[in-house]
């Protein structure tokens, strides 16, 4: 029997899965911890939010209301909810939470027994005034949720605008590092005017400016580690304008909030000290030799030895070649076990040596290299010499630090 209606909330179906679809990417499928499978929903005067976390990350979207009465603040299973406005589409969706009561049989004795009463939470999900109604059993109380930022004083930091955020972290995500043993490099290095990846055999550092002003009060800055898994959700989500804030927790790492659209990501940083990162980059000097490239040209001939290498399992380094004064890209695919086996590739860049260097080769990861290499434009390769860092000056992008490290091949 109920007990009467707690909660009634109406939004559109189409907005709460979008919602849904967005904060599903803090949730780790794979956890064996019942309220990490869930969302919680709580209703504000004019909007409805939706959270999802794995205990280190929290995304909360915000619904637009249509109408709503009485208070709610609950968490249900976030597969079910999506599942259950999946295709809703531009028909409202009611949610109710309702109090019901139920009566079961309970033993006195071997001969006797009585009628027990007891109450049970019901979200009732209805879609199009009745054509849907799905009804939650399984739910749990806001007090069970587990706040990443609980207390948290969050004070505003950095703010970039059209996108420029995004675009920083995608050029620069590309040398995050995914070895668990060096955890302190799967992630971005944020410090002040600059974000920095790299993997121990590659680097990208890209400076930056306000994009837009900081409000008065900001906390003074900061350097922490934005995990890897938080960058995939930027690099995903965010587009626009976004707004940051931290809240340097005493005693342990900052957390960083990023605010886009009717999004919030909320997100502990790496507990780990960055390398020195710095030492490793040469310094640019006039005896530094460097051979422009047309990057389609260069992307097209590492894309096919990219191919070869797979092909025939070889090694993935490349050597970049002096040959006659252009520059000359092969790699061999030989068997140690019948050298009848295997192969040769070799790829012409049409790109001038210069006459006076005394660099005769440089032997570079494949893949790293092409991962530097757009689709379009002119990149510049400088090297110093066939045992130090390469690196990759793309047309337009000056001010960005991109190093290979150097291989045998």
């Amino acid at each position: 029997m109920r007990k009467g209606i707690a909660t009634e909330v109406t939004v559109t179906g189409k907005d709460l899965f979008a919602a849904m679809n967005a904060v599903m990417a803090a949730i780790e499928p794979q956890t064996s911890i019942p309220i990490l499978k869930m969302v919680r929903m709580t209703v504000h005067p004019d909007k409805l939010t939706v959270t999802g976390t794995d205990l280190d990350m929290e995304l909360t979207a915000d619904v637009d209301v249509l109408s709503a009465e009485g208070k709610l603040d609950i968490c249900v299973p976030a597969e079910l909810l999506r599942a259950s406005v999946r295709y809703a589409g531009v028909s409202p969706v009611v949610i109710r939470v309702d109090e019901v009561e139920y009566n079961r049989a309970a033993s006195i004795d071997s001969d006797k027994t009585r009628r027990e009463v007891y109450t049970k939470t019901e979200v009732t999900v209805d879609v199009a005034g009745g054509d849907q109604v799905f009804v939650i059993i399984d739910n749990a109380p806001a007090s069970d949720w587990p706040e990443v930022a609980a207390g948290a004083d969050f004070m505003a930091y950095e703010s970039f605008t059209n996108g420029q955020l995004v675009e920083i972290l995608e050029r620069v995500a590309v040398a995050i590092s995914t070895e668990e043993t060096r955890y302190y490099l799967n992630g971005i290095y944020w410090e002040p005017g600059r974000f920095t990846a790299t993997d121990g055999h590659r680097l990208v550092s890209h400076p930056y400016k306000g994009m837009l002003p900081t409000p008065k009060g900001s906390n003074a800055p900061i350097s922490a580690i934005i995990p890897a898994r938080a960058v995939k959700v930027l690099l995903s989500q965010a587009k626009g304008d976004i707004r940051t804030a931290v809240y340097p927790k005493p005693g342990g790492v900052p957390l960083l909030k990023f605010d886009y659209g009717d999004m919030r990501l909320v997100t502990k940083t790496i507990d780990g000290t960055y390398p020195d990162y710095p030492r490793v980059i040469p310094k640019e000097e006039p005896t530094d030799t460097k051979v422009s490239f047309s990057a389609a040209i260069l992307r097209q001939a590492l894309l096919s030895a990219v191919t070869f290498y797979k092909i025939n399992r070889s090694r993935n380094g490349i050597a970049i070649r002096n040959d006659d004064g252009r520059a000359v890209l092969t790699t061999k695919a030989e068997k140690p076990d019948n050298q009848m086996q295997g192969g040769a590739f070799t790829a012409r860049t049409f790109a001038d040596w210069p006459k006076d260097s005394t660099m005769t080769h440089i032997g570079l990861n494949m893949r790293y290299l092409l991962d530097f290499v757009p689709k379009g434009g002119n990149l510049v390769l400088q090297m110093k010499d066939s045992g130090a860092p390469a690196r990759v000056m793309v047309e337009g992008q000056d001010d960005v630090t991109r190093l290979v490290m150097p291989m045998r091949v």
